[in-house]
């Protein structure tokens, strides 16, 4: 079983967004953060399935939404490191 770590980044991109989509539509931003979670428990069942976008990091997409989550799989843990548009700069989650 894996376990998750959220680097504190990663926490303040997924309120932000989900703010930003309930600003759009209060259902919009409650989906945002249910598909988030489904994202994040996916990534746990599998974290080797999705997409190498660097050495160390790898991209789940959130169905639906033009978001990545982005984590990077140590020895018994899932961190994840960012939460973010595709279309935002790989500076932000490679920060972390």
């Amino acid at each position: 079983m894996w376990n998750v770590v959220f680097r504190p980044e990663a926490k303040r991109d997924i309120v932000k967004a989900t703010k930003w989509y309930a600003k759009q539509n209060a259902r919009l931003g409650e989906a945002f953060a249910n598909v988030e979670d489904s994202t994040v428990a996916g990534v746990l069942e599998n974290p080797y399935l999705y997409a190498i976008v660097t050495r160390q990091s790898r991209r789940a997409p959130v169905t639906g939404f033009r978001h990545g989550v982005y984590y990077r799989v140590e020895e018994d843990r899932v961190v994840v490191t960012a939460c973010t548009h595709f279309r935002r700069h790989s500076r932000h989650w490679r920060a972390g």
